[in-house]
Order: C-alpha cells, then structure tokens, then sequence
C-alpha cells in the first residue's frame, strides 16, 4: 500500500507465451516488522515493510518488452485507526486531502477482513499473495496522480482475493527450441499464411512490423524467443554446410574414379546422387561424359562455389538465329569463356561469378550485361539513400538485387560490391565510425547478393544435357522442385540473420517471407531457363561454358580455407557471442573440407555406400539430427544465452560423422552402380516425393 511518502516502481514485463521460469520467494529474513504511523498514542500496527532485495532483477523473467512506472507519493500522510481503540473514540482526519466518509475504514490484524454489523469495514493489514491490490469500493480517499497524499490502498476482501492462477507461469511449458523440435518432427502440415508486401512483426529475430520505425539495439540473446532463433539460424547454417560439403566431397571423389564412364549411369541417379552432391563436382550429372573436376564445396557461412562444366555437340534453331549477327552480339561470349578459364586457378569464386549467367549470355547474347549495369544502379543509389548510415538498402532495393544474384551471380556481386563500397567511402566522409558489426551487416549483405544462387547450383546441378527421355524428364521435374526449396530456405536463414549481424532491429526483417517466396520463384523461372538454353542454343551454351575448368592448387585451396574460417569467426560471433565455442565450431565446420581434398586415398566400402543417403534424402537425414540434437541440447541447458554457443559446438559432431562415413562410401563395387532405392523407377519417384515433403517439414516451411 501507498502508505508512507515516497518513489514506489512497478515492473511490467512481456514474456513470450510459454515462457517457463521461476518466480522469487519472499523469505521472512527479506520481511521487517516495523511500526506504521498512528495517532493517539495508539498501540502500533504491523505493517509489512519489503527490502529491496527482496525482488532482484535477476529473479524476474528476460521478456521481450519491459514497461516500468514510477509512481512518486508525496504531501502529508493518512492517519490509521487502532482497531483497539473504541468505536466512538474521536478520529483525526487527514490533513489534505479530507474526504471524511463513514464508515471510517477501521485496518485489523486479522488476515482477512470480516464484515460486521459495525458501521466499520476492517480490512487485512497485509498484502495477499497478489502482486495488484484492488481497491474496495467503501467510501475512502482514492488513487490519484496528483502530488496530494497517497490513499491508502487496501486489498479486496471479496473471493478474488486468492491468488489468480496466470501470475505464476505453468511450470509445464517447454522452451522454445523444444516447442520447435516438436513442431518440427510432429506429422501434422500447415500451409503458411502469405501476405506478400506485408511487414510482420517477430521480435525473436528483431523484425519490429513497422517499416518506418528507425533502427534501435537488438541483442540475438536477449530473449528466450530470441535465442531459440538464434539457433535456429546457426543451426541452419550447420546442416547446409555439412551437407553440401559432405556431399560435394564424395561427388568429387566418385567423379574422379567414374572418369568418362559415369556419363550414362549418372542420367538415372541425378536427382538422389550426383546432382544433389554437385558441390564439388564439375561434371555433368545427366548427360555430360565427363565428370572428373573437382572444386570447394558451397555452404551458409562462405563463399565457395561448384563450377558448371559442360559439353554438348549439337546445334538448334536458336545457335542460328540472325540477331547473334548484329556487331557486339557475341562481343561477350569469349571473353567470359577465356575469363573463367584463366580465374579458376586463383578464385573459384570468381571464374563461377564470371560463368555463372553463361544460359543467358547464350540466350540473349551481349545485352546480359544489362543486369549488372541494373545491380550498380540499384547499389549506388541504395548507398546514397543511406547517406552514410551503415544499413542495408530499402528493403524493396535489397530484395532486386538478391533477384539478380539468382540469376546472375556477377549483377548479384556488382550490386553489392557497389553498395559496400560507397556506404564505407560516405560513412568515412561523413565522420561516421565503423564498427564490426557494420562489417558483420555488409558480409551479410553480399551473401544474401550471390549466396542463394551458389548454394543451389552447389546442391542440385541445374546445367545439364536437355530433357530427351521420362528419366530425364523426372530429373528436371525434381529441379523445379528443389531449386526453389534450395534457394528460399537458404534465403530465409539469411534474412533472418541480418539484425543479429547488425545488431539493430531492421526493417528488411519484417520481409522474411517475401525474400523467400521471391527468391524461390526466381530459382524456378532460373531452371527453366537453364532447360530452354540447353535444348534450344546448345551450341552456344557449349561455346561460352567451359568444358573443364582448371583446378586451384593446395596453396589457394589453404587460403580459402583460412579466409572460410575467418568468414565463420566474424559472421558466428554476432549469432552465438564470442567465445571458445564460437572457434572450436567454426573449425568443425572445415574438418570435412580438409579431410575431404585426401578422400580418394580411403578405402571404400560399398554397404556403407548403399545405407548413407545423399541428395534430399541426405537433407532430411541432417536436418532430422540437426533437430534432435538441438532439442536435447535445449533441453539440458534451458533457453538461455549459452544455448547457443553450446549448439554450436556440439551440432557439427553427429553430421561430421555423417560426412567422414560418406567419404569411406563413396560409390558402389562399380562406379556406374545405382542405389538400390533407384533400381526401381517408382520407388525412387514415389519416394523422392514423399522424402521432399518430409524435408519441407523439417524445414519449417510447411
């Protein structure tokens, strides 16, 4: 009660639904017994008075929103009644203010208040276990906020006095990441709801719903709801890494044994094998007869990349078409050829940013370059809308340029690199200082830029011989399935990852679910395109793509890796905090890259080739241990802070086992041998189905 003069704080806080934690205990040593003010001489009265130790902050839950109110009591102080003294023993009223109503309200020690015939209420002299008292309707000075002497304030004395069940949060309710997990692995499917434009509040991932509302602090491990996002993200990252890696590796491994003799089997095993290990293969997973290059793997938190090697005789009405004859048609067509050739030694990188609009180059000829003439525009203007704020674009800008890294990689790159480089050079004229996080927010940027692409074509090759038969034909069909997947998921961790690197709240955030179904659509129309150029300007697609790019020797293999780790170090930091975890986790992350450049010096063992799956499959099986292991680790550390530098650490250690046992399986007794799933053509299609829409849902997407 507001009985004595003074600053009197209340705390509101919004916990997320759910939430589990415990509430302080008042122990009777917090508690002091001290006479309040009475008059008369009359005998004391109990009053409860509460340290303020009693309540720590660190006893109260972390919420997402905390509202605190200071009410200030000042002015003279009520006078209260000895409930001993006689009934019609003289009161003296208060000095200001001096509402006088009778009955006069009579405090007793009695814990609850009793109602007599007396003309006078008794209420309790202590607080009831309710953390709001309500005030009783009896006739007495009321709560104002004017600076007049507080009222006193008594609880209700009706049956709503017990302590109301939604103080005390159930005990029953499970972390967030566990509710994850569980919604993850439950059978049930649900098609999300799209509202394509709209801003949609998640403060887990620091998306406010609000366009217009400026940038403010996010911390990624302020919240329960937040870290369990947090780790969702980094935990994302893990599993595209360790898949593609893995499965790049023995790709490369199977390609350099197979040599010119996998071209025919690999048509029938594109969709479960091959193609969806393409992340260290160069070869032609469908048709080409040569398959025997090598390259980095492509993951989450790097920018390695997988080259599209090519090799078709043919020609097609579109190689004949006279617009190719037009002056500076061709201008380009050579010259990214000998490019790619010449970069791939020294960048993988780049000779793949170079060949990657190679389709459209052979579609459209030298006018491609009008996508990276529209990336630098939509870069430096991006930049100097910001005037020197290290922010990312609008969101509407940002979302333009990811489109064009879709479909070439090289305008995705443009825009970026332009964008960077004039918010730095704005940023120091201006005055303004550039801290990691500035640097954290634009790595993010030039992943969302190229990164979506080169994750696709790293997991399931889109560069083949045109569809001729049914086998052919399933194995476009499941591109268009998978390539959007590929490129949207990917993207969605990616925005979602943006405000942790940057550590403010942005409003690109509010937009996950536009990048991602925008992404993904771009990835459909892409395969598309990849099908039309290969069927209809063969020719031209053979002379622009290199057959076979060079591979880069170990020194530049042990630079990428070093620059890999660094990318890891910086990007990881501003998901889990620093620490040992954030080191020993990332170096996980590059044992299956450093373990795989010796693989072909391991024995192979075919039973263990037939029980590991790769491609979606292979998906589904990491993204099922990524799942579990990150509940189990939810479950014995709690939603807090160290959830997850702890899942960082640990996440990697059961799909690294995944990637060491597919190395020491890397093809069956002959390297043309099918999968025994694949030996029957409608268990793998009916399969393949049903092990997307498994994939789908451990995904979260539906």
């Amino acid at each position: 009660t507001f009985v004595k003069r003074g600053t009197y704080y209340m705390k509101l806080i919004v916990v997320v639904k759910g939430t589990s934690f415990r509430t302080a205990s008042l122990k009777p040593a917090a508690i002091l017994v001290a006479p309040a003010p009475h008059v008369n001489n009359a005998s004391p009265l109990d009053v409860f008075n509460f340290r303020a130790a009693a309540l720590l902050d660190s006893d109260l839950p972390v919420g997402v929103q905390t509202l605190e109110v200071a009410v200030e009591v000042t002015g003279t102080e009520p006078a209260v009644i000895d409930p001993n003294a006689s009934v019609s023993a003289p009161v003296t009223a208060p000095t200001t203010p001096a509402p006088t109503a009778l009955p006069t309200p009579k405090p007793t020690p009695a814990p609850t208040v009793s109602p007599t015939p007396a003309p006078t209420a008794k209420p309790t002299p202590k607080p009831t276990p309710k953390p709001t008292a309500t005030v009783s309707p009896a006739p007495k000075p009321s709560a104002t906020a004017s600076a007049s002497a507080a009222p006193v304030v008594k609880p209700t004395a009706s049956p709503s006095a017990s302590p109301a069940p939604s103080v005390t949060p159930e005990p029953s309710a499970a972390p967030p990441v566990i509710n994850a997990a569980a919604a993850a692995l439950s059978p049930t499917i649900s098609i999300p709801e799209i509202n394509p434009g709209e801003p949609i509040a998640n403060p887990a991932i620091g998306a406010t719903g609000d366009d217009s509302a400026p940038p403010v602090a996010f911390d990624p491990l302020g919240s329960p709801e937040a870290i369990a996002a947090v780790t969702e993200t980094a935990a994302t990252a893990v599993v595209v890494a360790s898949s593609v890696a893995a499965a790049a590796a023995a790709a490369a491994a199977a390609g350099a044994a197979a040599g010119a003799a996998a071209g025919a089997a690999a048509g029938a095993s594109a969709g479960a094998s091959a193609g969806s290990s393409a992340g260290g293969s160069s070869s032609s997973s469908n048709s080409s007869g040569s398959s025997n290059a090598e390259s980095e793997s492509a993951d989450i938190g790097s920018l390695d990349v997988v080259q599209e090697d090519f090799e078709i005789e043919k020609s097609e009405w579109g190689d004949r078409l006279a617009w190719f004859a037009i002056p500076g048609m061709r201008a380009l067509d050579k010259l990214t050829h000998n490019l790619s050739l010449k970069l791939a030694p020294f960048s993988p990188l780049f000779a793949k940013l170079v060949n990657d609009g190679s389709y459209l180059r052979a579609i459209m000829g030298s006018p491609t370059i009008l996508l990276s003439l529209a990336g630098a525009v939509l870069g430096v203007s991006g930049a100097i809308a910001n005037d020197g704020v290290m922010l990312t674009p609008v969101w509407q800008a940002l979302l333009a340029i990811a489109i064009l890294g879709i479909f070439d990689a090289a305008a995705g790159f443009t825009a970026a690199s332009l964008f960077i480089t004039v918010s730095v050079f704005l940023a120091l004229a201006k005055g303004v200082a550039i801290d990691i996080s500035d640097v954290r927010l634009m790595f993010g940027i030039m992943l969302l830029s190229i990164g979506p692409a080169m994750l696709t074509t790293a997991f399931r090759k889109l560069r083949k011989h045109p569809a001729n038969d049914a086998k052919s034909w399933w194995e476009r069909l499941t591109d268009l399935a998978v390539a959007p997947f590929m490129a949207g998921w990917s993207t969605f961790a990616m925005v979602s990852g943006l405000p942790a690197l940057a550590g403010l709240t942005l409003p690109v955030a509010n937009h996950v679910q536009d990048f991602a179904l925008a992404i993904a659509a771009a990835a459909l129309v892409r395969v598309g395109f990849e099908e039309f150029a290969a069927r209809y300007y063969p020719a031209r697609l053979n002379a622009i793509n290199p057959d076979h790019l060079p591979e880069p020797p170990m020194a530049q293999m042990v630079v990428s890796l070093a620059i890999k780790f660094a990318v890891w170090i910086i990007v990881g930091g501003a998901l889990i905090g620093e620490g040992w975890q954030l080191w020993v986790g990332s170096a996980l992350f590059l044992v299956p890259t450093v373990i795989g450049w010796f693989q072909d010096k391991f024995p192979n063992y075919p039973v263990i080739w037939r029980l590991i799956p790769s491609g979606v499959p292979g998906l589904a099986l990491s993204l099922i241990v990524a799942t579990v292991t990150t509940a189990a680790t939810g479950a014995i550390v709690g939603a807090v802070p160290e959830l997850a530098s702890w899942s960082f650490v640990i996440l990697p250690l059961p799909l690294l086992v995944l990637s060491l046992l597919g190395m020491f399986g890397r093809h069956g007794r002959d390297e043309d041998d099918l999968k025994p799933a694949q030996r029957n053509v409608w268990i793998y299609r009916i399969g393949g189905v049903l092990m997307l829409v498994v994939t789908l849902k451990l995904a979260g997407v539906i």
